[in-house]
């Protein structure tokens, strides 16, 4: 064992993201590269570059089978993450008011094809390797197979729940990928070379910054709306996540390939209805924010091609009869950390151009310079590639670390990509002055408090964490202080 690096004993599983530009492609990735069982990470991503958060960009195309066998075999993945998207068009909505059975199909293709080329990479793996291979794991980011689902409802009580569009399309963007992830569970069922995990995932906070983005009701700006068919009175709970769970999530699923083979998750991050939503934008903005409902046919006709669709999948999932996700495995899944509220997730993303764009300014601190306390533990690396990987600003970082030329504080440097710098200073917790001095300018500090339960220990890591307090509360720079514990 090496005793200056004990991950080195650790087999390193190649891991292999599809759809990595997408929200949760990013939390994907972020957390298989702080992971220290994968790597290298591999981000398979039509745009181009030498590196994407950390990970290495795959360049290609999820719909070439030959894109996908290539980045299968080079990569030699065993860990493998798989996000597609459906494709419901640009045109004018009179063009696609027919339905999306095109796209669907196209979608429906492209997760049939990547099971039988992954099946087929494994077969020939496995010859090669003379049956010495180790399981891959393939995780499939799915949501409800909706048009089955409506389907059986209507043979099974006789009534309509969901009227599908003229050639039978039933919110297209989920069913796709409920049945595509389907066949390919169940297509790979055999092969015990393969495990196969199914994440069904429910309504992102993010689509608060796109289409469900509250928008102004009048000019001057006085009141906004937001504005969809999610129940007739904003009181039915919705369920929702942050992909930053996911972060934590998909890691603790690739650990156990025999635990998690063959099974569907049903993933939750809050239940949570349009009023509360609206009162969190409220609440935090300190504007005017109210739950508009629509009407389904209100909806419908919105000026955008995707708008029949969407109509759809809100009254889905503001129906009681739209299956529900499992908190308490959501839970379970990311001890010990919490789901991500929408209070938190709407807090980190309050300055987003998009809330920006609608008037919805936030009058919190302004902060760029931030001071990072022990910069070279978990946590504080963790923190670091976050401030790093923003796309709002660009931060500037100063890290502390007892040793600035130990190999960890020199490993630090390197994570700032061409241009940015982090700054290293040594800082000692035993003197509240060498703490201001951390602090001297900054706007904003991190620091994690891990207490021991020895009563020796906590009275000397009190001092410590008394110490960067008093820096803090001294300073006449910070305007944030965040303290993890």
């Amino acid at each position: 064992m090496n005793k200056n690096n004990p991950d080195s004993t650790i087999e390193k599983i190649p891991a292999l993201v599809f759809g990595a530009s997408s929200d949760e492609g990013r939390a994907v990735i972020e957390g298989l590269v702080e992971s220290v069982r994968y790597d290298p990470v591999y981000a398979f991503t039509r745009h181009s570059g030498n590196k994407y958060l950390g990970a290495t960009v795959f360049p290609g195309d999820i719909q070439n089978q030959d894109d996908v066998r290539n980045a299968l075999v080079e990569t030699g993945a065993g860990a493998i993450y798989l996000l597609t998207t459906t494709n419901l068009g640009s045109e004018a909505p009179e063009t696609t008011a027919s339905g999306f059975g095109d796209a669907v199909m196209e979608e429906y293709e492209t997760l049939q094809q990547f099971a039988h080329v992954l099946k087929e990479v494994v077969a020939d793996s496995s010859d090669k390797d003379d049956g010495e291979m180790s399981t891959r794991h393939l995780i499939v980011s799915t949501r409800d197979d909706v048009q089955s689902i409506n389907k059986q409802y209507k043979q099974e009580t006789g009534k309509t729940w969901i009227s599908p569009m003229d050639d039978g399309s039933v919110v297209p963007h989920y069913s796709a990928k409920g049945r595509g992830a389907q066949y390919a569970m169940e297509y790979l069922a055999n092969d015990s070379k393969v495990a196969v995990t199914l994440l069904t995932i429910p309504f992102l906070y993010s689509n608060f910054l796109g289409f469900f983005c509250p928008l102004p009701a009048d000019d001057p700006k006085t009141q906004w709306h937001l504005t969809a068919c999610l129940g007739e009175d904003g009181s039915q709970k919705i369920d929702m996540m942050g992909a930053r769970d996911l972060k934590y999530i998909v890691p603790r699923i690739l650990s156990d390939p025999a635990l998690f083979n063959s099974k569907n998750l049903r993933l939750v991050g809050q239940s949570i209805s349009m009023d509360e939503i609206a009162a969190e934008f409220a609440d935090l903005f300190g504007k005017d924010v109210i739950f508009n409902p629509l009407t389904l046919s209100e909806m419908a006709a919105l000026p955008f091609s995707a708008a029949p669709a969407i109509a759809q999948m809100c009254e889905y999932l503001a129906s009681d009869k739209s299956p529900k996700g499992n908190l308490n495995l959501s839970k379970a899944l990311l001890a010990p950390k919490q789901p991500q509220s929408f209070q938190d997730w709407l807090l980190v993303h309050s300055d987003s151009p998009a809330f920006e764009s609608v008037g919805l300014d936030w009058d919190g601190a302004n902060i760029s310079f931030v001071t990072v306390f022990g910069a070279t533990s978990k946590e504080g690396i963790s923190v670091v590639k976050g401030l790093l990987a923003d796309t709002r600003k660009q931060y500037r970082i100063r890290a502390t670390t007892r040793n600035v030329d130990s190999p960890e504080a020199q490993a630090l440097l390197k994570l700032a990509p061409e241009g940015r710098n982090i700054d290293l200073v040594e800082a000692d917790y035993d003197d509240v002055e060498s703490c201001k001095a951390a602090v001297n300018g900054v706007e904003g500090a991190f620091l994690v408090a891990n207490l021991s339960s020895d009563k020796h220990v906590m009275a000397s890591e009190y001092s410590h964490l008394q110490n960067v307090i008093d820096a803090c509360d001294a300073s006449h720079s910070i305007r944030h202080l965040v303290l993890a514990s």
